[in-house]
C-alpha cells in the first residue's frame, strides 16, 4: 500500500541524520512541510529512545540491586549453611559420644545384673544350706525334747526358774 510520502525523493541523511526532501515527484505537501513533518516524527522517536533508554537504566539498575540482594541472599545462605553443617557435625560427634555412653553402661548393666544373678544363686544357696541346718536342729531339739531325760529333768528346771527369779 502506498504512502502520502512515496512521492518524494529522499536524498542521503546528513551528519545529524536527518533525512531531507530534495524535490517533489507530483502536486502535494510541500518539501519543507514533509521536511518539517520529518523532523517532529525524529523529534518524537528520539524523545520516545530516550525514554527507553530511561527505562532500560532504571531496569539495568533494579536488574543491579536484584542481583545484589541475591548475593546477598546467598551468601546469608551459604553461612547458613556452614553454621548449620558445623551444628550438624557437632550434633553428630555428641550422639557417637552419648552412643558410646550408652553402650558403656548397657555392659555395666548386664555386668551387674549378672553380678547380681550370681550373688542370688550364693545366698539361695546360703539360704538352703541355712533352712537344712535348722531341719536339723529342729529335729535335734524335738528329739531332745521328746527324750526320756528331758521329761524327767522338768520339774528340776522348773525349781531352777523358780529360785532364780527370788
Amino acid at each position: 500500500m502506498a504512502s502520502k510520502f512515496d512521492r518524494f525523493t529522499v536524498s542521503e541523511r546528513r551528519p545529524a541524520y536527518r533525512p531531507v526532501v530534495v524535490r517533489e515527484r507530483t502536486d502535494g505537501y510541500g518539501a519543507e512541510e514533509v521536511n518539517r513533518l520529518l523532523l517532529d516524527v525524529e523529534q518524537i522517536l528520539e524523545a520516545q529512545v530516550r525514554g527507553m533508554d530511561a527505562q532500560v537504566q532504571r531496569l539495568r539498575t533494579a536488574l543491579a540491586r536484584r542481583e545484589a540482594e541475591l548475593a546477598e541472599l546467598a551468601n546469608l545462605a551459604d553461612r547458613r549453611g556452614s553454621a548449620a553443617a558445623e551444628e550438624l557435625s557437632a550434633r553428630a560427634t555428641r550422639l557417637d559420644e552419648q552412643a558410646r555412653e550408652i553402650a558403656a553402661l548397657k555392659s555395666e548393666v548386664k555386668a551387674a545384673g549378672e553380678t547380681l544373678m550370681q550373688s542370688r544363686q550364693e545366698s539361695d544357696d546360703r539360704a538352703a544350706v541355712q533352712a537344712q541346718r535348722i531341719a536339723e536342729l529342729e529335729g535335734m531339739l524335738a528329739d531332745m525334747r521328746g527324750s526320756t531325760s528331758w521329761r524327767v529333768t522338768r520339774p528340776l528346771r522348773w525349781l531352777g526358774r523358780l529360785g532364780g527369779r527370788g
